[in-house]
């Protein structure tokens, strides 16, 4: 009963965060994605190339890069790894 309760109330936030999100246009590069972890929705520059990244567990609608793009800090664009 429990585990119906908290998978019901997972769905119901779900639905509303699409409803009332704010989706702006997304810039060059970005793809709006919903219900995604907030730090691995997209790669960034100076990830480990193939090291263990924990996940959060925040399920965020918003622009992430596509997933052949990095996410460069400096300027906050989505560019290919050769550019980071």
């Amino acid at each position: 009963m429990a585990m119906k309760v908290a998978l019901l109330c997972v769905v119901a936030l779900i639905v509303l965060q699409i409803t009332f999100a704010q989706r702006k246009g997304c810039g060059e590069g970005e793809v709006w994605k919903i219900g995604m972890s907030s730090s691995c929705g997209e790669k960034k520059c100076g990830d480990p190339e193939n090291g263990f990244k924990p996940c959060t567990m925040d399920f965020v609608s918003r622009c992430f890069c596509r997933n052949s793009l990095y996410r460069r800090s400096s300027d906050n664009k989505c560019v290919p790894k050769a550019e980071c």
